[in-house]
């Protein structure tokens, strides 16, 4: 009967032993199988970075071959061509230019002269500046045309060089709305404004 349990009690053992032996082996199999498919991942990251890396370089390479060939056509186009002919290319340029920001000016003097006072946020078509931009100070709507200041006055008629700028900002402010299009001054709409306050009391 003692021999029984002894053998009982070994064979308990061995059971607990092979357990762990298996539990330990899964687990073995479940971490490398984790870094496995970690180091897929990473390789999988580390050709998409290298692809665009890659894609960036060719990008770059194409954008410094195009300068260098602009630059080597410019520099032949001026070696091979006269002088005078290039001084008349210049010149033409500088004469659409100017054509290009006329026609712009012309057709926002046209569309500002169909906006009225009594719809003052409705936006202004912008003016060109000689060099081609709008003046920081000029104003988006009637109501900001309206409500410039003495200084952004001044500011405004230096940006678009008027030739003289007067010390009355009304004055100032009557030239900018004959100057962006718009057919009224400002003069004629306070004594509207007057009149319609008047009529009313």
């Amino acid at each position: 009967m003692q021999v029984d349990l002894v053998h009982n009690g070994d064979e308990g053992e061995k059971d607990a032993t092979d357990f762990r032996d298996d539990a330990q082996a899964q687990l073995t199999r479940h971490e490398n199988g984790i870094a496995e498919i970690q180091a897929i991942i990473d390789e999988l990251l580390g050709k998409q970075a290298l692809c665009q890396v890659r894609e960036q370089i060719e990008k770059d390479i194409t954008s410094q071959i195009d300068d260098i060939v602009k630059a080597q056509i410019a520099a032949c186009l001026q070696e091979h061509i006269p002088k005078e002919l290039q001084a008349e290319v210049e010149d033409s340029k500088r004469e659409l230019e100017r054509a290009r920001l006329s026609l712009h000016n012309s057709e926002s003097r046209r569309m500002n002269g169909k906006l009225r006072s009594s719809k003052p946020d409705e936006l202004l078509d912008t003016i060109l500046t000689p060099d081609g931009s709008v003046s920081p100070h000029f104003p988006k709507d009637l109501r900001s045309l309206f409500n410039l200041d003495a200084e952004a006055c001044k500011a405004l008629a230096a940006d678009y060089d008027f030739p003289q700028v007067s010390g009355s900002r009304d004055k100032n402010l009557n030239r900018i709305m004959q100057f962006v299009g718009v057919r009224y001054q400002m003069v004629e709409m306070l004594a509207s404004l007057k009149s319609i306050s008047t009529s009313k009391a």
